[in-house]
């Protein structure tokens, strides 16, 4: 994990990799006491186009990206404690989600 020292919005980031050292996932962590800017769920994509996952304090909005050319699929996941704003932000690669599900 690494501290991020002059973003508005973030205060950590983290990245977790398959076994073969592929990127599996690319995590930004919202740090309550140093952060200057609200990034809301909208900002991150249409809440009526994302997969819902609410209980509540605690709310999900998952975005499938489908593949295009040579990018792969991937996810786009954002959770807060709050019903406005996000705490955690991640790209998910869609091979990481799929063997998760195979588990």
């Amino acid at each position: 994990m690494w501290r991020l020292k002059d973003d508005p919005r973030f205060g950590y980031l983290a990245v977790g990799y398959d076994q073969e050292d592929r990127i599996r996932y690319i995590s930004a962590f919202v740090n309550k006491s140093t952060v200057k800017e609200k990034f809301s769920f909208q900002e991150i994509g249409d809440l009526n186009k994302a997969k819902k996952e609410i209980i509540k304090p605690h709310y999900r909005y998952i975005w499938d990206v489908p593949a295009k050319d040579d990018r792969p699929a991937y996810q786009v996941i954002a959770y807060g404690d709050n019903p406005d704003f996000l705490t955690i932000l991640s790209l998910n690669s869609s091979s990481s989600t799929a063997s998760k599900e195979e588990d």
